[in-house]
């Protein structure tokens, strides 16, 4: 029986995989690289800001700190805001709220995450939000996930991870969660590891109902 969801963030609650893949591409376009190129770019999706602006250092031959000022600063102009939260995560929220219970588990910076929470009204339905960054243990290791399961004082067993990434779904496999994970067809990341793909998040429904009949 099903008791807790804890989704990622990036990709799952927010188009923000998306975003990052046409930013990075933009922002090397922009610094000299003509044809950039877009599976290394979608590889880096599910990974953290740290092997972003190193990847940014080696194509573009500049130290780490260069290419991290240089890509802060291009965020910072085309910034992430709340319209970029998947529309169905809305209403999905507003029906699990207080039916289970609800937690974020995440690679990005814990701030990033409340402020589009907090801006697009939905922190007020989660149970708790973690950033892997400040535990200390970012995916595909599964502390993020043990430790939300601790939290929310709720078995293995008995949670559902909702995922987009592979290194995501090795993280929630390996908590021994059962994983959900959402297919987007313009990233194209590798979910076949999940034991449940959806492509929209109102598919939940039926996966927790096929779940709780086992």
């Amino acid at each position: 029986m099903i008791e807790a969801i804890i989704f990622d963030f990036d990709g799952v609650i927010i188009d923000s995989e998306r975003k990052s893949v046409v930013d990075n591409l933009e922002f090397l376009k922009e610094n000299g690289i003509v044809s950039p190129n877009e599976r290394e770019i979608k590889a880096l999706v599910g990974t953290t800001d740290t092997d972003n602006y190193r990847y940014m250092s080696k194509v573009l031959n500049i130290s780490f700190e260069e290419a991290e000022t240089k890509l802060s600063e291009y965020i910072d102009k085309h910034p992430y805001t709340k319209e970029l939260i998947f529309p169905e995560v809305y209403p999905l929220l507003k029906e699990f709220h207080g039916k289970y219970k609800l937690a974020i588990a995440s690679n990005s910076p814990l701030s990033f995450v409340e402020k589009m929470t907090e801006s697009s009204d939905i922190r007020k339905y989660f149970d708790k939000i973690i950033s892997g960054r400040e535990l200390g243990s970012v995916k595909p290791d599964p502390g993020i996930y043990l430790h939300a399961r601790k939290i929310l004082n709720v078995s293995s067993d008995k949670c559902l991870v909702v995922e987009d990434s592979p290194l995501g779904i090795l993280a929630g496999k390996a908590a021994r969660m059962k994983v959900v994970g959402r297919y987007d067809r313009y990233l194209d990341l590798d979910v076949s590891q999940a034991d449940y793909v959806i492509s929209n998040l109102l598919e939940l429904r039926d996966v927790i109902r096929k779940e709780n009949e086992l």
